[in-house]
């Protein structure tokens, strides 16, 4: 099994395929459909900011998900480091697919 190995941050390649399949997913789907049973509950400043927020927590939540179930003792501080660090380089493109959607 190789590692990535980023600073003292490990993940073997294939749970960071697995991760970052994740993040293409939430990218393909049709975001504002997902958020629209949330939105009409509460009273919300931005849809951007709801969106973004869907998508950080579906896919963090997943990749702890793909993580945990790949060992058998929890989850690392260090591992959960390093999904944080793949969906902060991600932001961008969920930034820029919200926006396009919201047409802003």
């Amino acid at each position: 099994m190789k590692l990535f190995i980023w600073g003292d941050i490990r993940l073997d390649n294939e749970i960071r395929g697995l991760i970052e399949q994740r993040i293409d997913i939430t990218l393909k789907c049709d975001l504002l459909k997902e958020i629209s049973w949330f939105k009409d509950e509460l009273p919300l400043k931005s849809q951007l900011d709801l969106a973004l927020g869907y998508c950080i927590g579906y896919v963090y939540r997943a990749s702890r998900t793909v993580v945990q179930s790949s060992k058998d003792n929890e989850i690392t501080q260090e591992e959960t480091s390093e999904i944080k660090a793949i969906i902060k380089r991600r932001l961008p493109e969920f930034r820029a697919k919200i926006k396009r959607e919201l047409d802003v």
